[in-house]
């Protein structure tokens, strides 16, 4: 009898989609752009603040690799806008840090931190201003006087 539980157990976390990888396979889609991937996770119940092994949030994923749209789909979802991979950083540090101008913008709306330093004391102006990101540069001058 035991072993017929958890077979529909092992079914039903499985037809629903709500398993152990779940979280991790949301900061991979997150990670390369896959907007259906990550709408679909996001509808199966995966966490949008989940880290992954390598200790990267869906958020930070997106960010770093440009993903305006994933980004803004995780943000709806109610992901933490502030919300530090192991290294310490935060999504609009990536955002900063590879020249994303449109995500840092969305990130800012949604209530970023923007004088959060890292664990390295930086903050993302002072990335944004060391790769040369002058748009980039402006926009987080102007949103840290307010």
């Amino acid at each position: 009898m035991q072993n017929k539980i958890l077979i529909w157990v092992f079914f039903i976390v499985y037809a629903c989609g709500c398993t152990p990888e779940i979280d991790k396979d949301l900061v991979s889609a997150a990670g390369i752009g896959d907007v259906s991937k990550v709408n679909f996770l996001i509808q199966r119940g995966a966490d949008v603040d989940a880290y992954a092994i390598d200790g990267w949030t869906p958020l930070t994923a997106a960010a770093s690799g440009g993903y305006l749209d994933v980004v803004k789909i995780l943000l709806e979802a109610n992901a933490d806008v502030n919300a530090r991979e192991d290294g310490g950083n935060t999504a609009i540090f990536w955002a900063a840090y590879y020249g994303h101008t449109e995500i840092v913008k969305t990130l800012i709306l949604y209530g970023a931190n923007v004088i959060k330093k890292t664990k390295k004391g930086q903050l993302p102006l002072d990335i944004a201003i060391e790769k040369g990101h002058e748009e980039i540069v402006e926009i987080l001058r102007k949103a840290s006087v307010r």
